[in-house]
């Protein structure tokens, strides 16, 4: 016997156990309670990685959503602005040429202006603005799933020269 408390228990075990669990046959939520204590957290533990993974996954499709809007922005205001004063160039926002580019560039001011680059056709009274940037992915396990973790976005607007 063991006296644990006031009170003498066969077990350490059961000097633990409330007290109406302590009669034989006792069953319920309560008197399961102890022998289930660490079932929570193993399976927390266990789902915790599908978790996070969909929560990076999510995060990182709403800013490759939100680059692909901003290409696709700077491509429609360089097709605007070069309606006015078209000309077919070409190039990288780390040195944009003037004009178009300059336009193009200062829109998709928040990107990686290395990844950026951009294309202007004329032709037949028509003006085409091609912008194309690549998105790397910043969450390891989105990147694995990927590839390489590179994205090729590109976004084409035309307009009419006036």
């Amino acid at each position: 016997m063991i006296r644990v408390f006031g009170l003498f228990c066969e077990h350490l075990g059961d000097c633990m156990r409330p007290a109406h669990c302590q009669r034989p046959g006792a069953v319920g939520k309560a008197c399961n309670a102890r022998r289930e204590h660490g079932q929570a957290a193993v399976e927390f533990l266990l789902t915790l990685p599908l978790v996070m993974t969909i929560l990076f996954g999510i995060l990182e499709l709403g800013i490759a959503v939100f680059n692909y809007n901003t290409i696709a922005n700077a491509a429609q205001e360089g097709a605007r602005f070069g309606a006015l004063t078209p000309a077919a160039v070409s190039g990288t926002c780390t040195n944009p040429v003037a004009g178009i580019g300059e336009r193009v560039c200062r829109l998709a001011a928040g990107l990686d202006s290395a990844q950026l680059s951009y294309v202007t056709t004329v032709q037949g009274g028509v003006l085409r603005v091609a912008v194309t940037y690549r998105y790397r992915a910043i969450s390891g396990p989105v990147a694995r799933a990927i590839g390489n973790g590179i994205v090729e976005m590109s976004a084409v607007a035309t307009t009419m020269i006036e």
